[in-house]
């Protein structure tokens, strides 16, 4: 049975994607910034995966990727437009009315 349009999870899916860039931002928004941070998460996403989505949001603007140490060692960061921004908080906290005029906006 399909989710009614105004369920909040069905709209924060239809903007975001798929189940494992929503959970990338999650972790994002709670304060993990490496890759092995978020792949140590709960809902032990695959690497690949993880490594596919980092690129995708990095490539959307919605996330920042840095450097740091000599090894090549990676942060990520949401940027306040992209995982940081409001709207994004306010789908995560489930607001329909947020996500119902995000897609309108499409």
């Amino acid at each position: 049975m399909p989710s009614p349009p105004h369920c909040p999870v069905a709209c924060i899916l239809d903007i975001l994607g798929d189940k494992w860039t929503l959970l990338v931002g999650r972790d994002l928004l709670s304060g993990k910034h490496t890759f092995k941070e978020i792949l140590a998460s709960l809902e032990k996403i695959p690497g690949n995966i993880l490594a596919d989505r980092l690129k995708r949001l990095e490539r959307e603007g919605t996330l920042r990727h840095e450097l740091y140490q000599q090894r090549p060692n990676a942060m990520f960061t949401a940027r306040p437009s992209g995982c940081g921004g409001p709207r994004f908080r306010a789908k995560a906290a489930g607001s329909p009315a947020e996500a119902a005029a995000d897609r309108s906006r499409r």
